[in-house]
């Protein structure tokens, strides 16, 4: 092989490797994690649409084939109920979150899960600057 095709070949991987990290830095920055009395929490946006922001809420570590609620303020469909499974690991899906401060389509939204009498939180930042969606 070339020495001239050697170094493109590194330099591509170069690029693969800045662009996976710039993505996985962008895709942590819209994630947190909180450890509360219903399990540990992660939170994520998984995009948006007309009506508002996408969210995950994972339980892990949580109470086994509990039904868990989970919700945010404010939004459209904003709230879930969801069980978990033996091992009380299990997944909530808020279609239509909004922030909790105007304008509602950016900012952090307080996403409050519970289970048999027992609350716990945490923030997902959304950012979804164009309410027609992506």
């Amino acid at each position: 092989m070339s020495t001239l095709r050697i170094n493109a070949l590194r330099a591509l991987g170069i690029a693969g490797v800045a662009l996976a990290t710039t993505l996985a830095v962008h895709e942590v920055a819209l994630a947190d994690t909180a450890q509360t009395p219903v399990g540990q929490l992660t939170s994520t946006l998984d995009g948006c649409n007309d009506l508002g922001a996408q969210v995950y809420v994972a339980v892990s570590g949580g109470q086994p084939n509990t039904v868990y609620t989970a919700s945010t303020a404010y939004g459209f469909d904003h709230d879930d109920t969801f069980t978990t499974d033996g091992s009380g690991n299990g997944l909530g899906y808020l279609h239509n979150a909004w922030a909790d401060v105007h304008p509602t389509w950016s900012g952090q939204a307080v996403i409050t899960v519970a289970a048999n009498g027992q609350t716990g939180t945490v923030t997902v930042q959304i950012n979804c600057p164009d309410p027609k969606g992506e």
